[in-house]
């Protein structure tokens, strides 16, 4: 059952942009993707209106903003995560999602200088 636009979720405010596409993650998975790639609130909301394949204009609307912004924030989002457009935004996306998050270990000295001899 599609859940009304301005239903309040369980854990949070009450969100606007909750179509078919943007539901195959749950808040909590919203809220890591964000935190895992810095994305702002207002990244993360235009970030799912392109999960409900909904124009720059349906999304602006629903959001109360202008297009231009909407265009804008897009291409910031674009260049955060080295992507070229919609499609391979949410590729990468989903991609990170059903991935685990990378585990960050220190480079091995002689991978730092390669100059020395150790």
């Amino acid at each position: 059952m599609k859940r009304p636009a301005t239903q309040p979720l369980a854990r949070g405010r009450p969100t606007k942009l909750h179509h078919e596409g943007s539901s195959i993650f749950a808040e909590e998975n919203w809220q890591s993707l964000a935190h895992r790639f810095d994305l702002s609130g207002r990244e993360v909301e235009i970030t799912r209106g392109v999960f409900d394949d909904l124009k720059e204009n349906q999304i602006a609307g629903e959001l109360k903003i202008s297009p231009h912004t909407v265009h804008t924030h897009l291409g910031r989002l674009y260049r955060k995560l080295g992507v070229s457009g919609r499609v391979q935004l949410v590729v990468v996306l989903a991609h990170a999602q059903l991935s685990p998050e990378p585990t960050r270990t220190p480079p091995m000295p002689w991978k730092m200088f390669p100059h020395v001899n150790y």
